[in-house]
């Protein structure tokens, strides 16, 4: 065994190696350093990552996501061009390589006989049981037409959700106010969710990368042209696209846990919640 004699000896070395849901296949050279093995290097965080993960404001606007992720896993040069699936992944391996246990307890009651129980997941495993969604990139429409979907960006995904977050708040304090000016308040309702809606159209129309048409050899992949074409479809084709757009987006790590109760073994799944701002502030 080799002999330490100086504190770099005692720096920190990769805890677990990881592959991504996307293979890579979103990235150039400049936003992923890829190793020879395909798989990338993570560490443990530092006392002074642990200190920004604890500000719930700095996860949720992406900060403290960015600055931890070139901490942790510094073959990746360009933390705000990951896309979603690949991000939650990345986060959780973090957390596994920071924690001794490597778990996360899932609790649940059982609906059957009411049992309660608590179950640990090992994030070690749960980093290796993803969805590649290579399968999940394009989709044919009812009407002929063909898509190619991407997932969204995992920055531009939690400040979507961030402003999805206020304006369910705000619809909640509207609620709950007296009715001075009746219409005033059916106006402030209407308003946040139009806000709410067009968040999700935001989401839906950057998600689409081409639109393929039968029998011509290039795609469309102009974002005027398909903007326009989503403005213009019948809603049961935009159902269609937002159906594969939140199916490519949900991809990756396996997020439900399925176990049999320890009573009267009734099976059961429970969703594991991979959000930052509860998984970081619960470790």
């Amino acid at each position: 065994m080799t002999a330490k004699n100086t504190l770099q000896d005692f720096y920190r070395s990769p805890k677990l190696y990881v592959g991504l849901p996307s293979g890579g296949a979103f990235y150039n050279s400049d936003v992923i350093d890829w190793p020879e093995t395909n798989e990338l290097p993570v560490m443990a965080m530092t006392p002074k990552d642990d200190l920004i993960v604890r500000n719930p404001d700095a996860l949720l606007n992406g900060d403290a996501v960015i600055r931890l992720v070139k901490s942790c896993v510094p073959s990746i040069k360009k933390p705000e061009d990951i896309i979603a699936p690949d991000m939650e992944l990345i986060l959780v391996a973090i957390r596994a390589a920071s924690e001794r246990k490597k778990q996360l307890t899932v609790e649940h009651t059982c609906k059957e006989c009411e049992h309660e129980m608590s179950f640990d997941v090992d994030l070690g495993l749960a980093v290796q049981d993803f969805e590649s969604i290579s399968d999940l990139t394009e989709f044919d429409l009812q009407n002929g037409l063909t898509i190619g979907v991407k997932p969204a960006n995992y920055l531009y995904s939690i400040q979507t959700a961030k402003s999805m977050i206020e304006q369910a708040n705000l619809l909640g304090r509207i609620a709950n106010e007296e009715a001075e000016n009746e219409d005033q308040r059916i106006k402030d309702i209407g308003n946040a969710f139009d806000k709410m809606a067009n968040f999700n159209y935001s989401v839906l129309v950057n998600s689409v990368r081409y639109i393929k048409i039968p029998d011509v050899d290039e795609a469309v992949d102009d974002f005027d042209e398909i903007l326009k074409f989503i403005d213009n479809v019948d809603a049961k084709i935009g159902m269609e696209i937002s159906e594969a757009v939140s199916e490519i987006n949900n991809g990756g790590i396996n997020k439900i846990y399925s176990a049999s109760c320890e009573e009267c073994d009734e099976p059961f799944e429970v969703p594991i919640d991979f959000d930052p701002v509860s998984f970081f502030l619960t470790s």
